[in-house]
């Protein structure tokens, strides 16, 4: 009852800011979450609740309220919270099952597909096959806005399934949920959706152009200007030659591109040691490089022989789920490295 009593006080109360720091400020026993309260009213309630802190004792205050102890600063008293607050209170984060982040990752993904692949048949309803018209009609006229937001879906998606995994399989017992990094699941969507959509659409299109026709120095049967002189084997080279342009180049440039990003993005580079952090993070990419011929060499034959280019830019998304999964574990190891 006193308590209670003590705290309308302190909350009816608003005596005038005091004219030097509060004790408050340096004191390290002190929860953070009240000196919080001190930072919302502008220090018009410190005296009152630095004597009730003095009336409850320190033993009346919980262990989990007071995770950190309060920074040193100089300056005005209220002015370092605003500047540190990420670095010395706790996260909030949103947390999910393993079922329902793994469900809903699914269930994204599949309608990302649906909406780029879905088409009318004879066998619907008439207004849904009209629907389904229209729909196929606008999909073509805004191919790449609809490339780039199917993508940033997917790869949101991915990467939630990358961070409930990566805990579920590190902890020693196992969870009911899983904390989300909703900053690394935009970070990592948005710069998959500008690498692995936006571009996407143009990089297929510049190398199925390329490799449509033989090169000149070729000579011989190549003057024809066609693969047709190959007989069997025409369609066989030009797609062994976009795979071994893909695998052999363009994969290097995009893990480079994107482990380059995620440092920009959680802002690394501004760092006094943030191109040491760069040089760090680029030096994971012969790692993940070696490894991609092995994935993607099989998976690239099959989207170059035999997937519209249209779609091109969807299948390679599918496929790289599991590999932005991999990567974003990569470019995201929570640097306990960097930031220690």
């Amino acid at each position: 009852m006193l308590l209670a009593a003590a705290l309308a006080s302190v909350l009816s109360s608003a005596p005038q800011p005091p004219s030097s720091p509060s004790p408050l400020a340096t004191e390290s026993g002190f929860s953070v979450r009240t000196h919080s309260l001190l930072i919302a009213d502008g220090g018009k309630r410190t005296e009152a609740l630095r004597d009730l802190a003095h009336a409850i004792g320190d033993a009346a205050v919980p262990a989990e309220l007071l995770p950190h102890p309060l920074p040193e600063h100089h300056g005005h008293p209220f002015a370092w919270p605003l500047l540190s607050r990420s670095a010395n209170q706790p996260k909030i984060a949103p947390r999910a099952s393993f079922t329902t982040a793994s469900s809903l990752s699914l269930c994204v993904c599949t309608m990302a597909v649906l909406l780029q692949t879905i088409q009318p048949s004879g066998v619907m309803a008439p207004w849904l096959r009209e629907a389904l018209h229209s729909w196929a009609h606008m999909r073509l006229q805004h191919h790449v806005v609809l490339t780039t937001a199917c993508a940033f879906c997917m790869y949101c998606a991915s990467d939630v399934l990358s961070q409930v995994l990566t805990q579920h399989w590190s902890a020693v017992e196992k969870k009911s949920s899983y904390r989300i990094d909703t900053w690394r699941l935009l970070r990592s969507g948005a710069i998959s959706s500008l690498l692995s959509g936006f571009l996407a659409v143009y990089y297929f299109t510049w190398l199925e152009k390329t490799f449509k026709s033989p090169p000149a120095w070729a000579g011989g049967w190549a003057a024809s200007g066609s693969w047709a002189g190959l007989g069997r084997f025409g369609w066989l080279v030009p797609t062994l030659l976009k795979v071994a342009a893909d695998v052999g180049c363009y994969e290097a440039m995009y893990d480079c591109l994107y482990v380059s990003l995620h440092t920009l993005l959680r802002g690394d580079l501004a760092k006094a040691d943030g191109m040491q952090i760069l040089l760090e993070e680029l030096a994971k990419v012969p790692r993940i490089w070696r490894m991609s011929p092995r994935y993607w060499g099989p998976i690239d034959f099959v989207n170059f022989a035999y997937v519209d280019l249209r779609l091109r830019p969807l299948y390679n998304a599918c496929f790289s789920i599991p590999w932005a999964i991999y990567l974003s574990s990569m470019a995201n190891d929570d640097a306990k490295e960097t930031k220690s």
